[in-house]
């Protein structure tokens, strides 16, 4: 349920203000421009990072692009944010499982200005995924599991990281795994 102020409403014409409808809950507001274009904030913004790998116990930078995953920082295993992003959801179904684990799900950012490499990023949060060694059923973290808000900035990318403890694959196989956020502050 939200709120539609229209004391900011106009239509065309000199001296015509934008045309704003606020929400006030705390997802967020719809922006609306005059020519009928807009952001729509608090909505959920979904980013794919499946792979093909055996992840063992070193810890994996997730593609963000591609299937292209990595041990090392760098490569296309950031994202540039635009606007504050929130994750609110994390989600992972993976094949060839062999034994119960966990799973840490790490949030990490680099600094506008910062090269991306080894050593240059620093964790924002940390969540840990308990696996019951299910193969190919889904499991998922959620923003309230992380020990800090997993939130980064405008202008800083965005790094997300996962290490289980024990090697719970048999051989390499699909990892399908989605990250659900929302936007803040634009």
């Amino acid at each position: 349920d939200g709120e539609v102020r229209i004391e900011n409403l106009a239509i065309g014409g000199a001296g015509a203000l934008s045309n704003t409808i606020k929400s006030t809950n705390t997802d967020g507001d719809i922006i609306l421009a005059p020519d009928g274009t807009g952001l729509v904030r608090g909505l959920f913004h979904q980013f794919c990072h499946n792979s093909k790998s055996d992840i063992g116990t070193t810890e994996y930078y997730l593609a963000w692009s591609d299937d292209t995953d990595s041990t090392s920082a760098g490569n296309r295993t950031a994202y540039q944010t635009m606007y504050d992003m929130t994750l609110k959801k994390f989600s992972i179904r993976m094949g060839s499982v062999q034994a119960p684990h966990t799973l840490t799900l790490k949030l990490e950012r680099v600094s506008d200005g910062t090269t991306f490499t080894a050593g240059n990023s620093s964790t924002i949060a940390e969540a840990d995924i308990i696996h019951d060694g299910t193969d190919h059923k889904v499991f998922s973290c959620v923003e309230t599991d992380f020990n800090n808000t997993p939130r980064v900035n405008a202008g800083e990318l965005a790094i997300l990281t996962l290490q289980a403890n024990v090697d719970p694959q048999s051989a390499s196989n699909e990892l399908y795994m989605s990250s659900m956020w929302t936007l803040n502050n634009f």
